[in-house]
């Protein structure tokens, strides 16, 4: 499960635009909304992308993405 709250913290501080996110993760800003809502789980190449974007350290690609692998 994605630590939604986390990850919204992060797109915020980075200035992005939802709509650019989306078009750069290849799905509609619909298809982020509800991601972003219910903590769907995140293709790799998803996480790869987001990473990029949001200039995510290891650490926070652990604790956003993968925290209930980790645990």
């Amino acid at each position: 499960m994605t630590n939604v709250t986390l990850l919204r913290t992060k797109i915020t501080e980075s200035g992005l635009k939802l709509l650019y996110i989306a078009e750069q993760l290849g799905m509609t800003p619909q298809g982020l909304s509800v991601k972003l809502k219910d903590g769907t789980d995140w293709k790799s190449s998803q996480i790869v992308v987001m990473k990029k974007l949001l200039n995510l350290t290891d650490d926070e690609v652990n604790r956003i993405f993968l925290a209930q692998l980790v645990d």
